[in-house]
C-alpha cells in the first residue's frame, strides 16, 4: 500500500511540475481555495468576486484572483494530495507581498484544509508536517513562517515558545544582510513578538507583588518572554550596529528627537540601508520597540583600534518608542516634505 501511495504521489507531482514549467501558475495557485467554504461563509469582494467576464472568483492564500473553472480543474487534479497541496501553499508564501496579504494567508490557511477543501482528511499532524514544509522551502524570505504553532483546528498561532524558537534562530544564526532579505511581516512578527513578551513580564511582574502565586506554567511563559525580550535586544543592537557603517556608537545619531538608531550621520548609514523600504521601516521599528529592554541587554564594552568605547544605549519604554512620523524635521523650507515645519502624514 506504501509502495501504491509513493507512486500515486509521485505521479501527481509529475504533473505538478509539467505544469509549472509552462510558466503559468494559475492551477498551482488555485488548489489552495476551498470554494465550498468561500461560497457559505467568505465575504464578497474578500474572498470572492464576479469578474469582468461574469465569471465567479475566489481569492488564493496569497492574495491572487483566479476563476472557478481554475478552481475546479487543480482540485480534480490534485484534491485531496497532501504533497501537492505543500506545493501551492509554498508558492502563495512566496507571492504573498504586502502586509494585508500576509495576514489573510496566516487567517485563512485553516480554511484551505477545513471542510470542503478536499484536505480535511488530513490528521494534525500532516497538515502541521505539510505547513511546515512549505515554511521550510520558503524561509529565506519568511522565516516567521515555520515558526508558527498549529491549533487543533488548524488555525495559526505564535505564542511566547514560538517567538523565542524564532529568535534563538536569528540571534544564533541570521547576520544584517540575510534578514534585510526577509518579508517585512517576519520583523512585523518580531515587533509584536516583543510587545506581548513585555505584557507577559510585566503581567507576571504584577501578580507577583501582588502576592499571587505563579503557577509552573506561568513560570514556564514568563521565562520565555525573558529570553525573547534579551535576545530581541541583542539583535536589535546587532541590527543598528552593523547599519551604523561609519559611526560605531550605537544610539549618537546627531539629530535631536530622532528615533534611536534611525538617522544616518556623517559617513554613516540609517538602520536596514539597502533594504526594500517597508523591510527598512519594519527593521527601524524593531529597534525603537527594543529600546525598552535596554537594560536588559548590556553591550560589550571592547573596543577596535581607533574606535572609541561603545555607548549604553538609553532606556524608553514601549510606548514612547514607536517611529513619529509626525513630528518635527529639519528642511530648507516651511513645507511638509523637507521643510522646517511638522510632517504632513
Amino acid at each position: 500500500i506504501k509502495s501504491q501511495i509513493s507512486t500515486y504521489n509521485a505521479e501527481q507531482m509529475k504533473k505538478a511540475q509539467a505544469d509549472n514549467d509552462t510558466g503559468d501558475d494559475t492551477l498551482r495557485r488555485a488548489l489552495s481555495v476551498n470554494k465550498k467554504w468561500a461560497n457559505k461563509f467568505g465575504r464578497e469582494g474578500t474572498d470572492y468576486k464576479t469578474g469582468s467576464d461574469g465569471q465567479k472568483q475566489y481569492r488564493t492564500l496569497g492574495g491572487a484572483w483566479v476563476n472557478e473553472s481554475d478552481v475546479d480543474q487543480a482540485h480534480s487534479i490534485w484534491g485531496g494530495n497532501a504533497a501537492a497541496l505543500q506545493w501551492s501553499v509554498g508558492h502563495e508564501m512566496e507571492k504573498a507581498n504586502t502586509q494585508e496579504e500576509q495576514d489573510y494567508l496566516k487567517n485563512n490557511f485553516q480554511n484551505a484544509v477545513g471542510e470542503g477543501s478536499g484536505f480535511e482528511s488530513l490528521s494534525g499532524g500532516q497538515r502541521a508536517g505539510m505547513w511546515k514544509g512549505a515554511a521550510f522551502s520558503k524561509q529565506n524570505i519568511n522565516r516567521q513562517w515555520k515558526h508558527y504553532g498549529l491549533n487543533d483546528d488548524a488555525s495559526l498561532s505564535m505564542n511566547t515558545g514560538n517567538a523565542l524558537s524564532l529568535f534563538r534562530e536569528i540571534d544564533e544564526k541570521q547576520g544584517n544582510y540575510q534578514m534585510m532579505q526577509q518579508n517585512a511581516d517576519t520583523w512585523t512578527t518580531m515587533g509584536q513578538a516583543m510587545v506581548e513578551a513585555q505584557d507577559t513580564t510585566t503581567t507576571y511582574e504584577n501578580n507577583r507583588r501582588a502576592g499571587q502565586t505563579a503557577t509552573p506554567d506561568e513560570q514556564r511563559q514568563y521565562a520565555q518572554a525573558q529570553e525573547v525580550l534579551q535576545r530581541g535586544a541583542r539583535i536589535a543592537y546587532a541590527t543598528r550596529s552593523g547599519s551604523q557603517a561609519g559611526n560605531p556608537i550605537p544610539g549618537d545619531d546627531g539629530a535631536a528627537g530622532a528615533p534611536v538608531g534611525m538617522t544616518p550621520r556623517d559617513g554613516s548609514r540609517a538602520v536596514g540601508a539597502g533594504a526594500p523600504g517597508r523591510v527598512q521601516e519594519e527593521m527601524q521599528r524593531f529597534v525603537s520597540l527594543s529600546d525598552g529592554t535596554a537594560g536588559v541587554y548590556q553591550a560589550p564594552e571592547q573596543t577596535l583600534p581607533g574606535q572609541p568605547p561603545v555607548a549604553q544605549r538609553p532606556a524608553a519604554s514601549l510606548d514612547e518608542t514607536i517611529v513619529n512620523r509626525g513630528s518635527d524635521r529639519p528642511g530648507p523650507t516651511p513645507t511638509g516634505t523637507g521643510g522646517s515645519g511638522p510632517r504632513v502624514d
